[in-house]
């Protein structure tokens, strides 16, 4: 059977025509713009979704309820590891792909999903169980009514994890085939479908509106994976192994992958639980910043990690030479866009943040709180960048215990400090946690990957890092001086705080473009020659 992926076009059976074969090194641009088109779009909805809850919750105790509930239920997503599975199941994927054929390695994902989904179904009915305690000890600075209702939102989000790992597991395999579009896809419409459904019961129902679109999303991510999966051919199996793959084989690395989880998961904890102690409303001011990076976050890190991941995988298990240069091609880019995020942040964040923010829930002081916290969250991205690339270069090479290992510890740490910085510091002092941490893990990554194969390290590149600092200083103070020229100001009107937001951020990315091009960045030219090359197909084709 034959089917077609509306989002990258592709057939049964074939590559996309614009992926680069295996001897290029480089990544299908492509690939990496409908990803980040498709994240682009979804990050849009995102950010209505997080204004519509500032203007419904603003930083009050209730969307704070909400999102330690949500903390914990992330902390359940991570122990079944369907994330880390992927990871570890994809090379082991290609592998039996290459090996034994395509029908294979469709089975040993049949069982690696059906094991995964066993793991999660008994998390979930033991976390349900101790929900009350748990919420209790996640946010012991919260009155005990609010640490009441804590548990029960977290009893009614326990069991979406079933779900959430399913369609973690398929979508996994949907991007080890290199069909990238859908899960974007679907992800956009459960986003527009969650977004009603908050506009129409928000204000009716109140903090479980927030738990019912959590439903809605996976339910929606799950349902259309199934379809598309149907017609693209696949037929699952319901078995734990195959003649050519066991689960064990993968469940044997877990107490490594757990370490990591466990310590991930205990630096959120001491993160959250150090957090609840501050004024009102600060927790809440941290985690709207945090939500805002993690959509860039996922507009511009996540395609490049996915790209770069399933390439270099296919390379290794082909047995293809000097795979290193995907990793330098995915750090080129990956500065290139962090810049394109940071930039408008810094040069005009403040104000898009007070017009679509602004309300008696939402006052200006935190609104500038959010602002500041946001720019200082947002230059984590370049770190965050150097450790997706080189952790995944490690699992690829399938060295997890070590990789799991030394992140760990760095994070057990982090986490530790956040109880000495965050009670003095307060925001502050959950910024410089935040940057212990990520400069933290991406340095044990790169150590892990110098012992394992020395000619495979790749890392940011000081030059080109030194050229985009160069043209973001550039074009934020020509930022700054047109706002200097607009005259708007932080007491204006929302109209007026968002023209002028958008515009000034749409000038300081182009102004950053074009500084780095004069400045002769590869990544910047290769983004241009792709723009004017689309343009010239589309004015050859208005006029055929």
């Amino acid at each position: 059977m034959s089917a077609t992926d509306p989002a990258d076009g592709k057939q049964d059976g074939h590559k996309d025509p614009s992926d680069p074969p295996i001897a290029s090194k480089t990544l299908s641009i492509r690939s990496l713009g409908v990803l980040t088109s498709l994240g682009g779009l979804g990050a849009l909805v995102g950010l209505v979704q997080t204004v519509v809850v500032a203007w419904i919750f603003g930083a009050t105790r209730s969307i704070e309820i909400f999102f330690a509930a949500t903390t914990f239920n992330t902390l359940l997503l991570q122990l079944a590891s369907s994330g880390q599975v992927g990871d570890i199941f994809t090379p082991i994927f290609h592998a039996i792909q290459k090996q034994h054929g395509t029908d294979s390695a469709r089975r040993a994902v049949s069982a690696m999903t059906n094991m995964m989904v066993i793991i999660a179904a008994l998390l979930s009915i033991i976390a349900t169980f101790f929900a009350p305690l748990i919420a209790r000890y996640l946010v012991p600075g919260f009155s005990e009514s609010d640490t009441r209702l804590c548990g029960y939102v977290f009893m009614a989000t326990a069991p979406l994890m079933v779900l959430q790992v399913s369609a973690a597991m398929l979508e996994n395999f949907l991007r080890a085939e290199h069909r990238y579009g859908i899960s974007e896809t679907l992800n956009l419409v459960g986003r527009i479908g969650n977004l009603v459904l908050l506009l129409v019961l928000g204000k009716l129902i109140g903090l479980w509106i927030l738990v019912l679109g959590l439903w809605f999303g996976a339910a929606t991510q799950l349902f259309g994976q199934s379809v598309y999966l149907y017609r693209f051919g696949y037929r699952h199996s319901f078995c734990l192994s195959t003649p050519h793959f066991q689960t064990g084989t993968v469940l044997r690395q877990l107490p490594f992958a757990f370490t990591h989880i466990l310590s991930s998961q205990f630096f959120s904890f001491a993160l959250t639980a150090s957090l609840s102690y501050l004024p009102e409303g600060s927790y809440a001011a941290y985690n709207y910043a945090r939500q805002l990076v993690s959509k860039f976050h996922g507009v511009v890190q996540r395609p490049i990690s996915v790209l770069f991941f399933n390439r270099f995988s296919q390379a290794i298990a082909e047995g293809a030479s000097r795979v290193r240069e995907y990793a330098d091609h995915a750090l080129g880019l990956s500065i290139a866009l962090n810049t394109l995020c940071v930039v408008p942040s810094a040069a005009s964040g403040d104000l898009l943040l007070m017009g679509l923010w602004g309300s008696e829930k939402f006052a200006a002081e935190t609104v500038k709180e959010t602002h500041l916290m946001l720019v200082a969250i947002s230059c984590l991205l370049y770190f965050s960048g150097q450790y997706l690339v080189t952790r995944r270069t490690n699992l690829a090479l399938k060295v997890v215990a070590r990789q799991f290992l030394a992140s760990g510890v760095v994070l057990l740490i982090s986490g530790g400090l956040c109880f000495l910085l965050v009670p003095r510091y307060g925001l502050i002092g959950a910024i410089m946690v935040q940057f212990i941490s990520s400069i933290g893990v991406a340095l044990s990554a790169l150590a892990v990957l110098s012992r394992v194969d020395r000619s495979l390290v790749a890392v940011l590149s000081p030059r080109k890092m030194l050229s985009w600092t160069v043209s973001a200083a550039a074009a934020i103070a020509i930022t700054y001086l047109a706002r200097h020229v607009v005259g708007t100001t932080m007491s204006s009107g929302r109209l007026e705080l968002l023209a002028s937001g958008t515009g000034l951020a749409l000038l300081s990315c182009v102004s950053c473009l074009v500084f780095s091009w004069m400045l002769g960045v590869p990544e910047s030219r290769e983004i241009f020659r792709m723009v004017i090359k689309r343009l010239g197909r589309r004015m050859v084709a208005h006029h055929a």
